[in-house]
């Protein structure tokens, strides 16, 4: 998968933006607050028309402007070129595939596949379990097209049944037990099938990226049943259910489920959240990223576009050297960086002061 071109319209600090791109590392430079982690930023809305940073839809759009626009062409290993495309607006947005207006934006997630990388990310293990979630949950739906709507329901389901054990309404909670079961379980499945495969690559990334002889694994913590078979999975949880059902109804909530899962990780069996350094949360977290590459890889047979925000700050010049060795043998990447880059002739070099003249600083 290739990124060819993106056009930017009011989005950001880039008033209009014409760029092409090359299927190699491509290195976004220049000062900070320049406009760098905007322009890959852009790039990540179109898989899951969300950005990675902490930001309502409403903050893409410039000051003063009543609407953003993002048109991205990407290319298969067919070699057939598709266009991607939104319109975001302070009332909502619609989205385009090959210049046809879409009837909802689960039209256009995971089409283009692409795992970004950033300063936000760094401290995904030291921050609430709803953020590891969220990292288990926008990755599956990149593998799983039936994932999303699955998540929604569940949400929904979740939500009704808290309002009914507000209300202390028997008759419904029982119906809405049952419903929450049952939807559960392939959400269980997939995040248990996730945390499995994601698995496989992430020690062996961590050790070749940073030479170190610390052994890095993830947990899937869960309050749910651990059985892969529905209906012993049903039975366990329905029994779980019984066995806290007066707590339920004097706390009037859902106690168990899937929104307590957790993901944990530990280097050398201690928690990287309460035993390791800052510098040793940013690479797990790294390594995490590029073992879902993998991941997404194995599924799809074909490579994804990463995009690494600032990834190079802290790391010492031999992580640097290998990391950048590491990621020359993956697909398109794309590097945002203040750094001043060596051997500019073996990568496609982009200073954004030199192509956002039109932009607003």
């Amino acid at each position: 998968m290739l990124v060819k071109k993106l056009d930017l319209y009011q989005f950001r600090n880039y008033s209009e933006l014409h760029i092409e791109f090359k299927d190699k590392i491509n290195f976004v430079i220049g000062p900070n607050a320049c406009g760098k982690t905007n322009l890959i930023e852009a790039i990540y809305y179109l898989c899951l028309t969300r950005s990675f940073k902490k930001a309502e839809d409403k903050d893409l759009i410039q000051f003063n402007k009543q609407i953003a626009q993002i048109r991205l062409q990407y290319q298969l290993e067919d070699e057939i070129v598709h266009e991607l495309g939104v319109d975001i607006t302070k009332k909502g947005k619609l989205v385009y595939f090959d210049n046809e207006k879409q009837k909802s934006v689960a039209k256009i997630v995971s089409k283009l596949l692409a795992i970004a990388y950033s300063p936000f990310s760094v401290n995904l293990f030291k921050l609430e379990p709803s953020e590891r979630r969220k990292f288990m949950d926008q990755s599956i739906s990149l593998i799983s097209k039936d994932y999303l709507e699955q998540l929604l329901q569940f949400r929904k389901i979740l939500k009704q049944r808290n309002m009914a054990l507000v209300n202390q309404d028997e008759i419904v909670i029982e119906l809405l037990t049952k419903d929450l079961i049952d939807i559960s379980y392939p959400i269980f499945i997939a995040r248990y099938n996730f945390v499995k495969k994601i698995s496989k690559y992430l020690a062996e990334i961590y050790y070749v990226l940073f030479d170190t002889s610390e052994k890095l694994n993830l947990k899937y913590s869960t309050s749910l049943p651990n059985y892969e078979q529905e209906g012993e999975f049903k039975k366990a949880y329905k029994e779980r259910f019984d066995t806290i059902k007066s707590e339920e109804r004097k706390k009037q909530v859902t106690l168990i489920g899937l929104q307590k899962d957790d993901l944990i990780a530990y280097l050398d069996n201690k928690q990287v959240y309460s035993y390791c350094s800052q510098g040793q949360n940013r690479l797990v977290v790294l390594a995490l990223h590029l073992s879902l590459y993998e991941v997404l890889y194995e599924r799809y047979k074909t490579k994804p576009i990463l995009l690494l925000d600032d990834v190079l700050s802290d790391l010492d010049e031999k992580r640097k050297e290998r990391l950048i060795d590491y990621l020359s043998k993956l697909g398109q990447v794309f590097i945002t960086t203040s750094e001043e880059i060596k051997n500019k002739e073996k990568y496609n070099v982009i200073n954004v002061k030199d192509i956002s003249k039109g932009g607003v600083n």
